[in-house]
């Protein structure tokens, strides 16, 4: 042992030093840029409920036998689940929409006498990226009284957002 030298030209404590500077720059670039985390882990879960309001009971019928289903956004699944729904019985006197292509066309719709409706609560989960400010689910925001479509791959239907509370936080 010579002059201390590793493989000929680095110095033990060369090597040491060389060792915890990889180290501290490894420590910081996975403490301070989230290398190697993924959004899972900065997530909040939200339960949520979507009201619609004069649902044909059929149309209830035919979307209730697939929940509780997951929820998806255009052509891809996202972290969310309808659990529940509830229906209560509502009287109808006249329904105002529009058309899907033209906004500003109203119609008015008055049902006939064997025409039963529902109000239908659906219950949600879903969990989002806690490092956006906005509570985004796929391409939608997730805020009271908002329209909120939930779509799975079995039925689409529209409501508005009525309740919104966190579940569970991870960090």
């Amino acid at each position: 042992m010579k002059d201390k030298k590793l493989f000929g030209k680095l110095n033990i404590v060369d090597l040491v030093i060389i060792l915890v500077i990889i180290a501290a720059a490894v420590f910081f670039a996975v403490r301070y840029l989230n290398i190697g985390r993924s959004d899972a882990d900065n997530s909040v879960e939200f339960e949520y409920t979507v009201l619609i309001e004069a649902m044909p009971v059929a149309l209830y019928e035919a979307a209730a036998v697939y929940v509780p289903a997951e929820m998806i956004s255009t052509e891809h699944d996202i972290d969310g689940m309808v659990v529940s729904s509830t229906a209560e019985p509502c009287a109808v006197e006249r329904i105002e929409t529009n058309d899907n292509y033209n906004s500003n066309t109203v119609y008015t719709i008055i049902p006939g006498k064997n025409d039963r409706y529902v109000s239908v609560v659906f219950t949600c989960r879903a969990r989002i990226s806690s490092s956006s400010a906005l509570n985004k689910l796929g391409e939608q925001e997730l805020r009271i009284g908002r329209q909120h479509i939930l779509k799975t791959r079995m039925f689409e239907l529209v409501g508005t957002l009525t309740s919104l509370r966190i579940t569970s936080e991870q960090s």
